[in-house]
């Protein structure tokens, strides 16, 4: 049973927050892969505690900074799909039994008293995006002003 609380607490301190906006390490975050010399593959994988939301707006926020970074403006969501990792964790079953026995000169009586803990099922949500954009240095149709959405995450 300690062997169990041990690793639910070490469980729990790995992943007792959402992903922080990093590049990617154990608990989450993002990486880019180019394609050319404008085009880049960017991802970010939350863990079990970032919302589907936060995955999507953290995925911009590399974009917009990527463009930044490489001399651009402006970029261009060529594709952009999200994924969820769905995985459980089932704490054990436990059984408690216990029996008294009461003795008088006419008989023996044996009580015996026993209850059953089934396990519980915690379901785990890793929620993860990824997109193809193409950077631009002027403003092209249907492109996002990357400085727009990085102002946006400075005044939250």
């Amino acid at each position: 049973m300690n062997k169990i609380i041990l690793l639910l607490i070490t469980f729990l301190l790995l992943n007792g927050c959402s992903t922080s906006y990093q590049p990617q390490g154990f608990s989450g975050g993002y990486t880019d892969f180019a394609l050319s010399s404008d085009v880049y593959r960017v991802t970010f994988q939350g863990n079990g505690y970032t919302s589907y939301n936060k995955v999507q707006m953290y995925l911009l926020r590399r974009c917009s900074e990527l463009t930044l970074e490489k001399g651009y403006n402006y970029f261009l969501l060529m594709a952009n799909n999200s994924s969820i990792d769905t995985s459980a964790y089932v704490t054990p079953s436990t059984i408690n039994s216990s029996s008294s026995t009461t003795y008088s000169s006419y008989s023996s009586q044996i009580y015996t008293n026993t209850s059953i803990n089934p396990g519980q099922i915690y379901y785990i949500n890793k929620h993860g995006a990824s997109a193809i954009i193409k950077m631009f240095k002027t403003q092209q149709l249907n492109t996002f002003d990357a400085k727009i959405i990085l102002s946006n995450f400075q005044q939250q």
